[in-house]
């Protein structure tokens, strides 16, 4: 593609417009140097950063078959430049192998949500209508995207015509937001659930299958006109955080036989939570949820199971086995 920049511009302004155009979303995971990029919603939307592939991956640039010495905000591209990002295994290979990429085995990213001749997937691996809608983040950082009942009523309409068994929702744009809320009307999922299909919310934060029956018990549970779907990271940094994962730690510590501190030093916090009118629904008349939340290749490795520690709205610590799927951890959560 050509991109057009003004004067005086960098690679990082070539980069963030070109990566602008096609609404990707990218992380600069330090000054001048790019640590994650996003697929678009029709590949998967998935996440590709630094340390997915191995301990020497990323990302790199090259100009004109060159890989520069410098970071992206440090080298200032002239008209005509041919810039090409690439993620490498190892950062110290300084080849051009653009020529070797067709010969790479294509192998899936994400399992979860895949693209393929027989249409994409949702998080349970079912075939799946995709609705896409930009996300509007607020000062405090919390990415929201609202669900409006025509988008439910077209993903229903080629859901039926594509014999899908879930609709999913991938907020787009959400950037570095540590927050991501999904707001649907109770009326759309209540025709979800009627049309006996499940729902997916797919999110950089983690991603949640809802089976249509238990669609089902949280429309007939909503108090308000909408239900909200939050997917959230959480700083163990921050106080009331940190109590209550130490507090569930040390009730797991004994269960797992293995030192709160080193659980602690490992663990990848996310909340989940769905409410209504501002009250939490926990109760799904015993069908089952699905998550997988996102973690990192330092500390997790593919096709391991995993020991999970669930904490309750009412405190209850409950210590659940997650299977490694590439980048994800896959829980089957199951409500009391």
């Amino acid at each position: 593609m050509n991109v057009t920049v003004s004067d005086g511009s960098t690679v990082y302004d070539v980069f963030a417009e070109a990566l602008s155009q096609k609404g990707l979303n990218f992380e600069e995971g330090q000054y001048s140097y790019i640590s994650s990029i996003q697929a678009p919603a029709v590949l998967g939307g998935f996440w590709l950063a630094e340390f997915d592939n191995g301990s020497g991956s990323g990302w790199k640039y090259l100009v004109n078959g060159r890989y520069p010495n410098v970071g992206l905000r440090y080298y200032w591209p002239k008209n005509g430049d041919v810039i090409i990002w690439r993620y490498v295994d190892d950062y110290t290979d300084n080849k051009d192998n653009s020529n070797k990429w067709q010969e790479a085995e294509d192998i899936d990213p994400n399992p979860g949500m895949s693209g393929g001749s027989g249409g994409l997937t949702g998080v349970s691996g079912e075939k799946t209508s995709i609705v896409a809608p930009e996300a509007n983040i607020d000062a405090k950082g919390v990415a929201t995207a609202e669900i409006s009942i025509k988008d439910v009523v077209e993903a229903l309409s080629k859901a039926k015509k594509d014999k899908a068994e879930s609709i999913t929702i991938m907020p787009q744009n959400t950037g570095k937001a540590k927050e991501i809320t999904v707001s649907l009307k109770v009326d759309s999922a209540k025709d979800i659930a009627a049309a006996e299909i499940g729902l997916n919310v797919n999110t950089s934060k983690g991603s949640l299958a809802i089976p249509h029956p238990a669609l089902q018990s949280i429309a007939k549970q909503a108090g308000g006109v909408d239900i909200r779907i939050n997917v959230s990271e959480q700083d163990t940094k921050k106080e009331e955080v940190n109590a209550k994962v130490n507090n569930a730690l040390q009730q797991a510590a004994a269960i797992f036989r293995g030192a709160m501190e080193t659980l602690f030093a490992n663990a990848c916090v996310t909340n989940v939570t769905i409410t209504s009118n501002g009250k939490e629904i926990n109760t799904f008349d015993g069908h089952q949820l699905t998550i997988n939340l996102p973690v990192d290749s330092k500390h997790f490795a593919k096709d391991e199971s995993y020991k999970v520690v669930v904490l309750s709205s009412d405190s209850t610590v409950e210590t659940l086995i997650g299977l490694a799927v590439t980048l994800a951890l896959n829980i089957i959560f199951v409500p009391r």
